[in-house]
This record gives C-alpha cells, sequence and structure tokens, in this order.
C-alpha cells in the first residue's frame, strides 16, 4: 500500500498562523517618552538600574550605582511560563477563539506585572547613607532600593508591534 500526503485546509491554518507570529511580537519596557517630573528619561534611569553605573554622580559627587537587575532575572525565571502561554495562545488561534494580536497581549501584560513585581521585591544591594540622606530631604523615608517616587514602576508597560519593530505606538 502506498500512502500520499495531501495538504488539506489544515495546513494552509497552520502556515498563516506561523506567519503571523513571525510578523508580531510583545515587547516590554519603558516607551522614550515616560520622564520623571524633571525630564530624565525613565528608560535612562531603568538601565543604569539594571546594569549599573560606576561613573553616575549626584549633586556634583561621584555616587555609582550598582546593578540591581529586574528585567533580565524575571525573563530568566518567568520564560517557560511565557512560552507556555504563547503555546496555549496559538492553540487557540488555531481553533479561532483568539487572535495572534490578543495571545501577545496577555503575555505583554504578564510580562509587565512580572516585572513590576520583581521590582517591589528588590533590597539589596542597600542604598548609600548619602542616598537615603537625599531621599529623608525630599519626606522619602523608605531605604528600599527602586522605590523613591514610583515612577519607574508605574511606567513598566508593554507593546505588540511588527516584529521588524514598527507600530509601537505610545
Amino acid at each position: 500500500m502506498k500512502m500520499t500526503r495531501k495538504p488539506g485546509p489544515g495546513k494552509k491554518l497552520l502556515d498563516n498562523l506561523l506567519k503571523q507570529d513571525k510578523a508580531k511580537v510583545a515587547r516590554v519596557g519603558f516607551f522614550p517618552s515616560a520622564t520623571y517630573p524633571d525630564g530624565t528619561s525613565v528608560a535612562e534611569v531603568a538601565n543604569k538600574q539594571e546594569y549599573g553605573d560606576p561613573n553616575n554622580t549626584l549633586d556634583g559627587r561621584k555616587a555609582p550605582i550598582p546593578p540591581r537587575p529586574f528585567m533580565r532575572p524575571t525573563y530568566a525565571e518567568e520564560s517557560k511560563n511565557y512560552r507556555e502561554i504563547v503555546m496555549d495562545g496559538t492553540r487557540a488561534v488555531a481553533e479561532g477563539s483568539a487572535t495572534v494580536d490578543q495571545v501577545l497581549e496577555g503575555v505583554g501584560l504578564q510580562m509587565q506585572g512580572d516585572i513590576i513585581k520583581t521590582i517591589s521585591k528588590i533590597t539589596s544591594p542597600k542604598l548609600a547613607k548619602y542616598t537615603i540622606a537625599k531621599r529623608i530631604e525630599r519626606g522619602n523615608t523608605s531605604t528600599k532600593p527602586l522605590n523613591d517616587t514610583g515612577t519607574m514602576m508605574a511606567h513598566v508597560t508593554y507593546a505588540v508591534v511588527d516584529a521588524d519593530g514598527e507600530g509601537a505606538t505610545e
């Protein structure tokens, strides 16, 4: 007996899904328009906190910032969960009960929440005494890192965009 494979409508649907999946991505982070009241970019501050900045200055004094990573550890700890969300979503798209954009919105929202949760848990490295003193001058008695004004945490966001980077909106 000879068997011949003949592509049916399922193959066409699968090819379409794969094309859509490659065309869109969920990006999580900070939009360029997100700023602190003094105009400082939230993305710039987040980057300094994530990787550290040995050349940072505060009020004309050298004030190195040690790394306090929150994005990379979140992704490392949760990436399996994100893959599961995408796999479940792919099944839903194949069944017609969801769109690729809806699945990516769900992943983006989950990633946003996970990053905010990670930021809220960071307790080390401890703040420098000078930094604590400057906070107290402004009325903030918190000694918790990444918890000065709440601006960075409030501006973690996501967007579903074309994989080539086009289509991001604020």
